[in-house]
């Protein structure tokens, strides 16, 4: 139901929801209302004769529009930037102190999440992959001293199914994200993040704790484009992380913990949810 659910299905599986206890298949019940409910009655045939098209497909084309406009903006700018760049050197007498560079370093930032977007929007290619080893390899990316921050709670090795660029992207920008915010939260208590993984139901997930602030208002505010509350980020980082899950069956969920800081989970389904591929 969650990948081929469509209008007339809403109801029954709005009911099914107000009952069902287990959350990932509330997870799932959502995920089939969403799908229904976007892909149902807004899609218009051709003509009263041609099939409807499945969730599946249409899911497939939102993506691949998605990695297509992405990619032109990449394509038509990144060009213009660097010669920008170079040109700015050429014309500043003291570039590394001016504005000028503090901007074209946020355009530049800008670049690099449509980049990232682009990537997560691809249709996906599942693999046999070890998960305590793509942790270690997203940890890798952080600078030594923020990897020092981080302590490692899965089980090792850890066999998962799931496209392995998006988990990476996932993966980078919530550890990015939780070892900042342990960061500035340093004056309160010592930073620290921990990253555990596993499989729960159907699925497999991991989590990154952090001993931040938290969130402030409504965690799940922070997934939508363009949000963020930190100085010099443009707020792509943890939307991009959804929309990697997202392209896999599954998703982000972001919460404050009872005693501080906040907690970034991934969930996707253990099985690759759509065999067509």
């Amino acid at each position: 139901m969650a990948l081929h659910a469509t209008d007339s299905d809403v109801p029954l599986l709005q009911d099914a929801l107000r009952d069902e206890t287990v959350k990932w298949v509330r997870t799932a019940l959502t995920r089939a209302i969403e799908r229904a409910s976007t892909f149902g009655p807004s899609i218009p045939r051709l003509s009263g004769s041609d099939p409807e098209p499945s969730s599946a497909v249409l899911r497939d084309l939102k993506a691949e529009a998605l990695e297509e406009v992405a990619g032109t903006i990449v394509h038509e700018f990144a060009p213009l930037v660097g010669l920008l760049r170079v040109q700015a050197r050429a014309e500043i007498a003291d570039y590394e102190a001016s504005e000028t560079r503090k901007l074209l370093d946020m355009l530049s930032a800008v670049m690099r999440g449509v980049r990232e977007l682009k990537a997560a929007a691809a249709v996906p290619t599942y693999e046999d992959l070890d998960l305590a080893q793509l942790v270690a390899e997203a940890l890798g990316s952080l600078p030594p001293a923020q990897q020092g921050l981080v302590a490692l709670a899965g089980p090792r090795p850890f066999l998962a199914v799931a496209d392995r660029t998006r988990l990476l992207l996932a993966l980078g920008n919530g550890l990015r994200n939780a070892v900042e915010a342990a960061e500035e939260n340093a004056n309160a208590q010592p930073p620290s993040v921990i990253v555990n993984w596993g499989n729960a139901g159907e699925e497999t997930w991991f989590a990154i704790i952090d001993s931040g602030r938290g969130f402030s208002g409504n965690p799940s505010s922070a997934l939508k484009m363009g949000a963020t509350t930190k100085a010099g980020h443009i707020g792509f980082g943890l939307a991009t992380a959804q929309q990697s899950l997202r392209s896999m069956e599954g998703d982000i969920y972001l919460s404050n913990g009872t005693d501080g800081g906040a907690r970034f989970e991934a969930r996707w389904f253990r099985n690759d949810a759509n065999p067509i591929r």
